[in-house]
């Protein structure tokens, strides 16, 4: 257990979390998130064949009164990738056709310019390499697009 000595803000503490875990991998998951069966090696198999990917979970829905999983996405065939916008929110479309022929497994990984911030595995080494996030995001919001731009870039 890692307790911050003063108030550092969601993003500086995942980077504080990093520099000092003692593991390979890094997976950030938002305090609201639940995980379920197998949920780890889906996250791990892209990156131990590259230690440059990062990779993020589906995202599921519960239902509020039965507590049941349920698609946010509709069919179980339909991905959604993240995109930039200029509001800076968070927002997906469905993969393009090309991506989709290109994987031939419907739990193949896919590509995707950005992120959800909150929920992701990544090389501890290459986010160290990438700086991290950047020292002046404090609260969440921006962190998808910064870290995203950073391994484009």
């Amino acid at each position: 257990m890692l307790r911050n000595e003063e108030r550092e803000g969601l993003i500086r503490t995942r980077t504080i979390g990093a520099q000092h875990a003692r593991g390979d991998v890094v997976i950030f998951l938002d305090a609201h998130c639940e995980v379920n069966i197998n949920w780890l090696p889906p996250l791990l198999a892209p990156i131990k064949h590259n230690r440059k990917v990062m990779t993020v979970p589906v995202i599921d829905g519960i239902d509020m009164n039965t507590w049941e999983y349920k698609r946010v996405y509709g069919a179980a065939d339909v991905h959604f990738r993240g995109i930039f916008e200029w509001g800076l929110l968070y927002k997906e479309t469905e993969i393009t056709k090309e991506e989709a022929q290109r994987r031939k497994y419907n739990s193949e990984p896919f590509r995707s310019p950005t992120h959800a911030g909150g929920l992701f595995a990544i090389s501890n080494k290459w986010f160290e390499e990438l700086g991290y996030y950047d020292a002046g995001l404090q609260i969440w919001g921006g962190e998808q697009y910064e870290l995203s731009f950073k391994r484009h870039i």
